[in-house]
């Protein structure tokens, strides 16, 4: 018969077995708090806690067909409910712990985002928000296992489900709730909703906000980083270039007066790494003119086709004048033809 660590007193209070004496005066206070019964299936236990050779324990008065995984459920929601009950009523903190994306904003008017940078922790008292617990209420369509409430109205309302070996319906994930899942395997689990505090290895969090965390903008590394960076002048001329953002960013003001139009992959360099240059150059100069800015560029024109290399200075052959040509001759260049939709070979 299965031989469990936790029963409920005669007060409907969750013991553990471990908390029971074992010499003086065990007898009077077995007495005091029996009879016991299971926390799984309701039926008589009896405490062992005299020997000193087994382990604590309650075991089943009577031969029983209880479920260890209807136990550890109820065991579970039981623990988290009186827990949870004893924060709000002491003014004591109940924590989770989640994980944040943590951003830069620092050069976001230069690369139009901001740039990750990993991840930070940051914790949360959950008795600042749901400041009411209620056992299997329904809510709607569906009935949780705990469910936190508001009385405030500010904040919803929090479903916690524990996960023995029947995990959440794809119904209830796919609703808008706030959802914490507690996987329980066994009966040590129980130690991560006693310590009052849960984080991402202990729980799932579902449909918890992760807003960004903005770092310093000491922490900030992306000037270091390598781009590429269109620059479209005034008199039509086009030009890739390629550095550090800070070396971008100088090159942009010394010629900010000349320029028409300007754009930056976002991408690093190294994350593209498997496109050539003309590749990078022809992407930008797509994405000026899908925008609406009248470019003219060899690479761009629909009679240009593969050159010797962008190292020539002759990246590009020109079918209509049937000769070799740098991408910028179509600024002047009368027979220049922008290409058709699925017509965008690139010279390499």
């Amino acid at each position: 018969m299965p031989q469990y660590r936790y029963a409920y007193d005669r007060n409907e209070t969750l013991v553990d077995a471990l908390s029971l004496s074992r010499v003086g005066d065990a007898e009077l206070d077995l007495a005091g708090r029996g009879p016991f019964r299971c926390a799984g299936c309701d039926a008589e236990v009896i405490a062992r806690v005299k020997g000193e050779k087994k382990i604590k324990h309650f075991a089943h008065k009577a031969r029983t067909t209880c479920s260890e995984e209807t136990y550890l459920h109820r065991l579970a929601k039981q623990t988290f409910y009186d827990v949870y009950r004893a924060c709000l009523d002491d003014n004591e903190p109940f924590t989770i712990t989640l994980v944040h994306p943590q951003v830069c904003n620092k050069l976001e008017r230069y690369l139009e985002r901001k740039c990750p940078k990993g991840t930070m922790e940051k914790s949360y008292d959950l008795t600042c928000y749901w400041d009411s617990i209620v056992l299997e209420r329904r809510d709607g369509e569906f009935i949780p296992d705990v469910l936190l409430q508001d009385s405030q109205g500010k904040y919803g309302k929090v479903y916690v489900e524990v996960a023995v070996t029947h995990f959440l319906s794809d119904r209830k994930r796919a609703s808008e709730s706030r959802i914490i899942e507690i996987p329980i395997e066994k009966e040590e689990d129980i130690a991560r909703i006693s310590s009052r505090h849960l984080t991402e290895a202990d729980a799932s969090f579902l449909n918890f906000p992760r807003k960004a965390a903005l770092i310093p903008d000491e922490g900030c590394s992306c000037s270091l980083d390598s781009f590429y960076c269109l620059f479209i002048y005034q008199n039509g001329r086009s030009v890739l270039t390629y550095g550090t953002m800070r070396e971008i960013i100088t090159d942009y003001a010394s010629n900010a007066k000349s320029l028409a139009y300007s754009r930056l992959m976002t991408r690093p360099a190294s994350s593209v790494s498997y496109l050539s240059r003309g590749d990078v150059f022809k992407e930008l100069l797509q994405e000026a003119q899908d925008e609406g800015f009248p470019v003219r560029n060899c690479l761009l024109c629909r009679y240009a086709g593969k050159g010797f290399s962008s190292f020539s200075g002759q990246p590009v052959f020109c079918k209509y004048k049937k000769k070799g040509c740098g991408t910028n001759e179509a600024v002047n260049c009368e027979a220049f033809l922008p290409p058709r939709r699925d017509d965008r070979e690139v010279p390499r």
